[in-house]
């Protein structure tokens, strides 16, 4: 079996450019994952007095193709809301060419193709808010009404259809939260955006307390315009209105801490949405004050430039992270065993031969701090594979 490299670090995982969604380039389009597929509807073109966009588009991985839907039958329109709930997606609120804000609210069916409106979502017409999905169930917040920057939050019920008023985002009342969150476990989490300022604060939300928890700042700064995702319990915040920068920053819910950061290729940009397919995330669109793109690209955090290795055998390294050394424990003995360090690059850089029995014992030596790769060999067979983590602490 292949032994998958649990949890990520800094520096890990590869890019890839997908195909292009066939359509205008735009930004503030909103996306979500539906099975094993990609959808992307909606958003705003060059022109902010003619272009608003209507159209819906499934994007296919496997194929890495596009196929278009059925369009939103709300009109065209940007700086909307939308998540998916046990298969169907869902979209609403905004802003169109007449710059009327909406808080309409919309059930689309993939396997008829049809949109069907539901309740308005509760509180003010707003456009620009955030939104995210926890436990089965839809939320929606801050934002910016025609008058003013909005701090309200409302859990959707899509058994009843119904929405019922949360405690208020802990923050101040701000707009273009919007693509920067996630969801790790039952817990959102979400921060930045603007509204009498510019925010680089980190909230978490507990919908079973309703309670909102202040945690570590955003370490790139006031922003605004950024995008968010989580693969497996690691969350990613980053891109936005620092138009210099095309960093997304790791953030472990676990530690409260803002670890690694990963580059995006596609450049700096803001107003670009991401979803999520089986551990890969899917980013796209945006624009850069010049630039509007509707450009798509793939990160893989497991790819390392190592070749895909299988084994049937596996380790337990602890510590790990570790600064000085560690003790590698497999679960079957080892006979003239070799052990192979690789850096993220998939460079060698470190190998012990000879290896006896269940207990091996990794010493740091000049390696510096950073994520490595480690693979257990016998007579040309690959026995397992695993990560460490070097640490200068």
């Amino acid at each position: 079996m292949l032994l998958l490299l649990c949890g990520l670090s800094s520096g890990q995982g590869t890019w890839t450019q997908k195909t292009s969604l066939p359509s205008a380039a735009r930004i503030t389009s909103v996306a979500f994952t539906i099975g094993n597929k990609g959808y992307f509807t909606t958003g705003q073109g060059v022109s902010t007095s003619t272009d608003y966009y209507d159209d819906l588009w499934e994007y296919n991985p496997q194929a890495d193709t596009w196929t278009q839907k059925a369009n939103f039958p709300g009109g065209g329109r940007g700086y909307g809301i939308g998540f998916a709930i046990n298969g169907k997606g869902y979209f609403g609120c905004g802003r169109d060419v007449n710059n009327l804000w909406y808080n309409d609210f919309w059930e689309w069916d993939t396997l008829t193709n049809i949109w069907s409106p539901k309740a308005n979502v509760g509180g003010a017409a707003r456009a620009a808010a955030t939104a995210f999905v926890l436990n089965g169930k839809g939320y929606v917040g801050t934002g910016e009404s025609s008058s003013n920057y909005l701090n309200d939050i409302w859990e959707y019920n899509p058994t009843n259809d119904s929405w019922t008023q949360k405690n208020l985002f802990a923050g101040s009342a701000r707009q273009d939260v919007d693509r920067a969150v996630f969801t790790v476990g039952n817990k959102a989490y979400l921060g930045l955006g603007i509204g009498i300022g510019n925010y680089a604060d980190f909230w978490e939300y507990d919908p079973n307390l309703d309670f909102w928890t202040q945690k570590a700042n955003f370490p790139g700064g006031p922003v605004f315009g950024a995008t968010g995702f989580s693969i497996n319990a690691i969350g990613f915040i980053g891109l936005g209105t620092n138009f210099g920068d095309s960093t997304l920053w790791e953030y472990n819910t676990s530690t409260n801490n803002w670890s690694g950061t990963i580059q995006f290729p596609g450049g700096p940009r803001c107003d670009l949405p991401s979803f999520v397919i089986n551990g890969k995330a899917y980013i796209g669109t945006g624009w850069n004050t010049q630039v509007y793109y509707n450009d798509l690209w793939e990160y893989n955090p497991y790819a390392s430039g190592i070749n895909e290795i299988y084994n049937n055998n596996s380790i337990t390294i602890f510590p790990n992270p570790f600064s000085t050394q560690t003790t590698l424990q497999t679960t079957t003995s080892c006979k003239n065993t070799t052990l192979t360090v690789y850096n993220s690059l998939g460079q060698q850089v470190k190998q012990l031969t000879n290896i006896t029995g269940k207990s091996i014992t990794l010493h740091r030596d000049n390696l510096p701090s950073g994520l490595y790769f480690i693979r257990l060999t016998q007579e040309n067979k690959t026995l397992a594979t695993d990560k460490l983590i070097i640490t200068d602490n």
